[in-house]
């Protein structure tokens, strides 16, 4: 089984989704999931996001909320948003412990 290198960095995105309509964009992913057949199968809850990768020997680096990567990827140098990121999504970069 491949290890990964403790300098290796790992990408998770995680969602939840359950139709709740609490989140920017929810109903709206939850119908194209639903319209093409795809089961939405895996979503980690904030708060539980540090315990999940710990126990697989990660810890986080970084954790991007979608107003952060709003704010990043998504607004002009006058302050112009030009879209919004679906509120189910985050981004969290992790790296191996040790």
């Amino acid at each position: 089984m491949n290890k990964a290198a403790p300098a290796t960095r790992r990408i998770e995105t995680k969602s939840s989704l359950r139709q709740e309509n609490r989140y920017y964009g929810e109903q709206g992913i939850f119908e194209t999931v639903s319209r093409t057949g795809e089961g939405w199968t895996f979503g980690l809850e904030d708060g539980v996001i540090q315990a999940f990768l710990a126990e697989r020997g990660f810890e986080i680096v970084a954790h991007y909320t979608p107003p952060e990567l709003e704010k990043l990827y998504l607004t002009a140098e006058d302050g112009t948003l030009h879209g919004r990121v679906n509120g189910t999504h985050c981004i969290v970069v992790a790296s191996a412990q040790g």
